[in-house]
């Protein structure tokens, strides 16, 4: 009887160790928007044939959070229908300019419009005893003030050590990677030819 309880136990440790992380708590939240514009004569022209402009930008946005256990969390975010209302542009041909991350002037690819899903975000956030971290395609250029902020998303790992009334933070940012970047052009500025960005605050 002795055996088989210790095979028993060891077949359940087995398990317990090579199960995937089942998430605990699920959350959703997100928006849904639609605005509409009508532009006369924006150069303020003299004649009154000036171009005059009116469309409608849609956008839905999903952001769901799993949480696996206390002090660990995968955050997703995507965007769909990011466009204009009639738009056909996807062989190339008007402005991208409303999109969340439009294609660099550099680069050779045709412009075009998503048609569907844009998966934006996916990280991994969790908290050890020195301090937190996050890691992943996350949120990049805020810094808490809505002034100087053009918010995008970049792959990057950022940690966060609370001193007191004083918090340490570092963040580490992958702009290209020069081995298989098309856009933006490889440059010898960095290293690996790489166009990587650190910070500290």
């Amino acid at each position: 009887m002795k055996k088989l309880l210790i095979v028993l136990l060891s077949l359940g440790l087995v398990l317990a160790f090579s199960m995937t992380a089942s998430a605990l708590d699920v959350k959703f939240g997100g928006q849904y928007y639609l605005v509409g514009v009508y532009r006369a004569n924006w150069d303020a022209a003299k004649e009154d044939d000036a171009v005059s402009r009116a469309a409608f930008d849609t956008r839905t946005r999903v952001q769901t959070g799993f949480k696996s256990a206390e002090g660990l969390d995968f955050t997703t975010r995507y965007d769909a229908l990011e466009k204009q209302w009639g738009q056909t542009n996807w062989k190339g041909g008007y402005s991208d300019e409303s999109l969340s991350r439009p294609m660099p002037p550099a680069a050779k690819a045709p412009r075009h419009t998503q048609e569907n899903f844009e998966f934006e975000r996916a990280y991994v956030t969790f908290k050890t005893a020195i301090g937190g971290f996050q890691i992943g395609y996350m949120q990049a250029d805020v810094w808490g003030t809505a002034f100087s902020n053009s918010e995008t998303t970049r792959p990057r790992i950022y940690y966060r050590l609370p001193l007191g009334p004083v918090d340490l933070n570092f963040v580490y940012e992958k702009f290209y990677e020069s081995d298989t970047a098309i856009a933006y052009g490889a440059t010898n500025r960095h290293a690996d030819s790489d166009y990587d960005t650190y910070a500290f605050a």
